[in-house]
């Protein structure tokens, strides 16, 4: 029986919409899976692929031509492993300069998520450094050997771009037994500096600003003889107002104790500082060593340092005890003698 044409009015105009996005979603689906499908066999057979000793050969000298013919630098990679897709470990890398070895590094592990390239967005999921060893020389004209390095890839300032192309996010920085050593030659005979036991975790966000959520940082010092066994708190900069925000940054020592917020704008002529110090115990031999100030005796200071204003015109207040004495001092001058608190 033959539907009338009011019966055919009446017949839902939702119906027929809804199967046209039927024949639409289907064959979308269907497309999905099997980019998805396709995704997962690049990944499958990236995983294998790398294993392969010629291919990891290639894969290894394409990295070192890459890298030596846009910087001039000279590159060591030792054995890669990974899918290439998702995650990626190196091991005996070395990287030198034209003046000598820049750094070098047991091992490097890093897992990242490249589909969020599309949404400008490099998120690195984990990034871990074993056997850490940076080598940094101030040369006898003041300047640093990594200064000529940075140099090749300086663009000029009305090249350079306004920003980021995209947003970098690591949410996991680590840094295990990593060293650094310091040849300063503008002294006679010139003066070697290790800090070693490098411990660091640290949740890196870098767009307009850098935002470092530094979870652990631990090190010792030969020359001054520091040991800094924990370093916690959030920083921030600004680089286009060339603005530091410090919050709640926690450092121990062997024998000090201290917590620092501040902010900090570094734009000329004149940068404007707010700090605020919570000192819980400072000591003065430590403090001497750090300052190479052999006056400096034995003693504990705690108590609280504020600073606003400027550096010609710096307002503070202070509140301290030295030993069993109890200092204050509330401006004119940051740097008169200190008067006895005796209340």
């Amino acid at each position: 029986m033959k539907k009338t044409r009011s019966e055919k009015q009446s017949t839902p105009r939702g119906s027929g919409e809804s199967r046209r996005q039927r024949r639409f979603l289907k064959p979308l689906l269907k497309s999905l899976a099997y980019v998805l499908a396709g995704f997962v066999a690049l990944l499958v057979v990236g995983t294998f692929v790398l294993q392969i000793p010629e291919v990891q050969k290639r894969v290894k000298a394409l990295a070192v031509e890459t890298l030596e013919r846009q910087t001039g630098l000279r590159l060591e990679l030792g054995s890669l492993s990974g899918t290439l897709f998702t995650d990626l470990s190196v091991t005996g890398l070395r990287l030198d300069g034209p003046s000598g070895p820049l750094l070098t590094a047991e091992r490097i592990s890093i897992g990242y998520a490249l589909p969020l390239l599309l949404k400008r967005k490099l998120v690195i999921r984990h990034l871990r450094i074993d056997g850490l060893q940076v080598f940094l020389v101030l040369k006898a004209d003041g300047t640093w050997n990594v200064e000529e390095e940075a140099r090749r890839f300086a663009t000029p300032e009305s090249d350079a771009p306004s920003g980021l192309p995209f947003e970098v996010l690591v949410k996991q920085l680590a840094i295990d037994a990593g060293a650094l050593t310091i040849r300063d030659a503008t002294s006679a005979p010139p003066r070697i500096r290790h800090i070693e036991h490098i411990r660091l975790n640290v949740r890196l966000d870098i767009d307009s600003d850098l935002k470092a959520d530094l979870r652990q940082l631990a090190f010792s010092s030969d020359d001054p003889r520091i040991e800094v066994t924990g370093l916690k708190g959030r920083v921030r900069y600004d680089l286009t107002r060339e603005n530091l925000v410090i919050e709640g940054l926690n450092l121990k020592t062997g024998a000090s104790a201290l917590t620092v917020d501040g902010d900090l704008k570094f734009l000329p002529p004149d940068p404007d500082i707010t700090l605020k110090a919570h000192i819980e115990s400072l000591d003065l031999s430590e403090l001497g060593r750090l300052l190479e100030i052999d006056a400096l005796g034995r003693g504990e200071i705690a108590g609280r340092i504020d600073l606003q204003g400027t550096l010609r015109q710096l307002r503070h207040r202070l509140k301290t005890s030295l030993n069993d004495l109890r200092l204050a001092r509330k401006d004119p001058g940051l740097f008169n003698i200190y008067q006895v608190d005796d209340t």
